[in-house]
């Protein structure tokens, strides 16, 4: 009982972090895949929302861009953030749970901005449970096609928004409930960016990523916040990488995805929506992180 009582009030914390961060998620999909040999064969995969897949027999690998990959055997969960491209290949038998799930982010800051998060943690028998129940209850939330390009396309993503926001309140908090559970393994291990430490840059990434449809540089954000521009400039590339330009230019293109699955919106609109001074940039712009055009983007879903 106290083993009980001790987990529940750590979900319960964390859940009040969660909060804290102002995470919003909506299902998209979930169910239990049975699969043999070859069916989970998928090449370069980029989704704009989060999956985590609970392995219960078989095994599989998934890969990424980078050269890394993550060996699938049961007893494990696995965790792919949004935007990161990756393959898949079964050579034999592999059974899972799958859900996937929007972060409704729009400019503000993700918490993959904000943390370190590893990609694959231990599962027990509450995590099979608690994706059975939801598979169980929503039945209607299982992917009828396993190819991503079939469940992927804009007109399929905005039906499974629809479908969550008409849910009762109640039916929402069960599904939530779930995800924050299974993405709190997750987050236990996970280690926060060194620069949401520091008080100052924190504020100021986060007012930049509430403001990309502004023109942004780092002299107005230093006469905006205290801090000089060569310390600034330091920060940054400690942090990230590469220099402050590429760094916003990355989360407008992250968020133009987003905004792209809408395909009411106007190319042109989400050019300056997102901070672009004209189309022709945003396009050029897009490309290259991307490799697609924002039009090619949008007709491969």
């Amino acid at each position: 009982m106290q083993v009980n009582f001790f987990r529940y009030f750590c979900y319960v914390f964390v859940l009040y972090i969660l909060n804290s961060y102002m995470m919003d998620f909506e299902l998209l999909n979930v169910g239990y895949a049975q699969l043999g040999k070859g069916q989970w064969n998928w090449k370069q995969v980029v989704s704009p929302f989060i999956r985590i897949y609970v392995v219960t027999d078989g095994a599989a690998e998934i890969y990424f861009s980078d050269g890394s990959r993550m060996h699938c055997v049961p007893g494990r969960m696995y965790l792919i953030p949004p935007f990161t491209e990756h393959s898949t290949a079964c050579q034999d038998h592999f059974s899972h749970y799958y859900l996937h799930f929007y972060e409704k982010t729009d400019s503000s800051l993700s918490v993959f901005d904000q943390f370190d998060i590893p990609y694959e943690v231990e599962s027990e028998p509450m995590h099979t449970d608690a994706c059975r129940n939801l598979c169980h209850n929503y039945p209607m939330a299982c992917l009828k096609n396993y190819d991503p390009q079939s469940y992927e396309r804009i007109s399929i993503f905005n039906s499974s928004l629809k479908w969550f926001d008409n849910l009762f309140p109640c039916q929402k908090m069960e599904i939530i409930g779930v995800v924050y559970i299974l993405l709190s393994c997750f987050m236990h291990k996970s280690k926060r960016r060194l620069w949401t430490q520091n008080p100052v840059l924190r504020d100021v990434m986060a007012y930049v990523y509430s403001h990309l449809s502004e023109p942004v540089s780092i002299k107005s954000l230093s006469q905006k916040f205290p801090i000089s521009d060569r310390k600034f400039q330091k920060i940054i590339k400690q942090e990230f990488g590469t220099n402050f330009k590429h760094v916003i230019l990355q989360k407008r293109i992250d968020c133009a995805c987003r905004l792209l699955v809408d395909g009411s919106r106007q190319i042109k609109d989400i050019a300056y929506e997102t901070g672009f001074s004209n189309a022709s940039y945003f396009i050029r712009a897009f490309k290259k992180i991307t490799g697609f055009t924002p039009a090619q983007y949008r007709s491969l879903g």
